[in-house]
């Protein structure tokens, strides 16, 4: 997968639709393994993948295991505003080939 950054949050598990904490890893921002969790700024000016500053920007994210289903891996969406991560729950929409999509500038 390479470089990545990880989001930990609690959000519903897009298999059992149970709620559990999981750590998704993403590629958005300067992706150099940083921690995130919600409401946290990205940070830039590294390894940076996609464009700082958008109004909104949809982010596929992948984690898992559920604690309850035991599922491995998990598609995840995180929302990003003005590069602050405001919400992450399942996949309910897919971006594009580079793992990201701009739904505001």
């Amino acid at each position: 997968m390479g470089a990545f950054n990880t989001l930990t949050a609690e959000t519903n598990c897009p298999r059992c639709g149970k709620i559990a904490p999981f750590n998704v890893q993403f590629k958005f921002g300067d992706t150099w393994q940083h921690l995130y969790q919600l409401n946290q700024t990205l940070r830039w000016g590294g390894n940076d993948k996609g464009p700082p500053g958008k109004a909104k920007v949809l982010v596929e994210g992948v984690g898992g295991p559920c604690p309850h289903c035991k599922t491995e891996y998990l598609d995840f969406d995180i929302v990003l505003e003005h590069d602050r991560i405001v919400s992450v729950g399942p996949l309910a929409r897919e971006t594009n080939e580079v793992g990201f999509l701009v739904l505001e500038d």
